[in-house]
């Protein structure tokens, strides 16, 4: 009994580990990539458990003795370069932050390596101990995208995947003109494009069900995201946008055979993607095949008229060359009569 209550509160505890929400790291500030002997604040957010508020910090995979919720590095060096994570005593661990720490006149700062559609990405282009930089030019993949005489800060409020690239700056620094060093920038996707799918088939019957389904799937980073669809026959649209990913046909006919495709997208409508065209043809029905009950009853019921009407052709027959062989027989027998009268007048 002892061994089905552990057992019982062991799975219990199991499905509230897989429940548990992730732990948030932010950093302070929001640099990813900073100078030697700048100051650095990581802060973990999350929830705890009864009786145990601590918090756990991981540099690079292993623990640090840090238990409180911030985690703060003075005067960076290159051992601090990393990714780093944390989990408090109600969540699971969070996504890694990875810091890059250099040693140059000219940094170009990234609010992030690794974004997701709709993010925004913030870059600066800093002089070593914040010497004034001016004539500054951004560069994404050795292309110039921005240049300004006076210090200023790159935005791009909605990223996309045409955001990834290599990102550097340049500018003049008292009388020196740098460049600073490459960082890769990477954008993934919020949501894949999506996938039409048609259940039964994409040939179904006419009079049967046909259901169409948008199908794809939000990045799980972003849970509170949400997504609407909408579907489209020969560039109609069959159905405005909604949240269901599924379109019904209850019944299909010759009419809904066509091109069909769907879009989707976030809501508001910031990103938006469709799916290749599907082709969908409904079989009609033929009017010349009866239902199996049909044949059971038709060929019996041909045999049986066969069967009938042999026999009434065979009496009918009967019938008709009874009188026939009766007249025959007559003119025969009076033919016979005539013959034998004359031959005896002939022989008197």
């Amino acid at each position: 009994m002892w061994m089905m209550t552990f057992l019982l509160v062991l799975a219990l505890g199991l499905g509230r580990a897989v429940d548990l929400p992730k732990a948030m790291l932010t950093l302070n500030p929001r640099w990813v990539s900073v100078f030697r002997e700048d100051n650095v604040t990581l802060s973990c957010n999350g929830p705890y458990s009864p009786g145990n508020t601590t918090t756990r910090w991981f540099h690079n995979g292993m623990e640090t003795g840090t238990r409180t919720p911030t985690y703060s590095i003075w005067a960076t060096t290159s051992e601090d370069r990393g990714d780093y994570r944390c989990q408090t005593g109600g969540s699971t661990l969070s996504d890694p932050i990875r810091l890059d720490v250099y040693s140059d006149w000219l940094l170009l700062q990234a609010s992030d390596w690794v974004l997701l559609e709709g993010d925004q990405l913030t870059l600066r282009c800093r002089g070593w101990r914040d010497q004034l930089v001016y004539k500054v030019t951004f560069y994404q993949d050795g292309t110039a995208r921005i240049y300004s005489l006076i210090p200023t800060d790159f935005f791009i409020p909605r990223a996309n995947r045409s955001h990834s690239g290599s990102y550097n700056c340049s500018g003049i620094i008292k009388e020196g003109s740098y460049v600073s060093s490459a960082l890769n920038i990477t954008v993934l996707e919020l949501f894949p494009p999506p996938i039409l799918r048609a259940a039964p088939s994409t040939e179904p019957r006419e009079g049967s069900l046909l259901n169409l389904t948008c199908d794809t799937r939000l990045d799980p980073r972003r849970p509170d995201s949400r997504l609407r669809f909408s579907f489209y026959r020969d560039n109609r649209t069959v159905r405005g946008w909604d949240g269901s990913p599924e379109y019904r046909i209850p019944v299909a006919g010759s009419g809904d055979s066509g091109s069909y495709r769907c879009e989707a997208a976030t809501d508001p409508q910031t990103f938006w993607k469709q799916s290749p065209e599907l082709w969908i043809w409904v079989q009609r029905t033929p009017s010349c095949c009866p239902p199996v009950w049909f044949h059971a009853l038709f060929y019996p019921v041909v045999g049986i008229l066969f069967a009938w009407s042999t026999f009434l052709y065979i009496t009918l027959r009967r019938k008709l060359r009874c009188p026939v062989r009766k007249k025959m027989d007559r003119k025969f027998s009076w033919g016979s009569y005539m013959g034998e009268q004359g031959e005896e007048e002939e022989e008197w």
